[in-house]
């Protein structure tokens, strides 16, 4: 490959997403009380931490509750770009967007992640060495 792809590009963002996790033996099965208690704790504090460093004119842009509700439903999106095989295997998809899988399904996602970080850096060693190898020869 000589040139980064917008695949490179979506794979890149990736790489990172383990760290969005916490592991909670809760997540193992579909219960609408845990996300309910999870949803407002995590929404009361995306609110909290919003209003704390928000000015006056992102404010007027955008309240806290609409700022809360666009950071969760990003991460849900996120969530739903995991591959089929570690989505379908998530009990509730709701509390995973709110950041809590369990041991078994953040051992996988760690395993997706270090796949495509070995991807990407490869992309990236391939594109290097076509540069070199074209900035070389018109030098000479």
């Amino acid at each position: 490959m000589k040139y980064y792809t917008q695949k490179w590009w979506h794979d890149g963002q990736k790489v990172h997403i383990q760290y969005m996790f916490k592991v909670s033996d809760k997540a193992k099965e579909y219960n609408e009380e845990y996300f309910q208690r999870l949803y407002q704790e995590v929404m009361n504090n995306l609110t909290a931490r919003y209003l704390e460093w928000a000015d006056d004119e992102q404010l007027e842009r955008q309240s806290a509750e609409e700022f809360a509700l666009n950071q969760y439903l990003g991460l849900l999106s996120r969530i739903k770009r995991l591959p089929p095989e570690i989505k379908n295997e998530i009990a509730d998809i709701r509390v995973a967007a709110l950041g809590f899988v369990t041991q078994d399904i953040l051992e996988k996602i760690k395993a997706f992640c270090e796949n495509i970080s070995a991807q990407t850096k490869m992309v990236m060693d391939m594109y290097r060495d076509y540069y070199k190898s074209v900035t070389c020869s018109r030098r000479l």
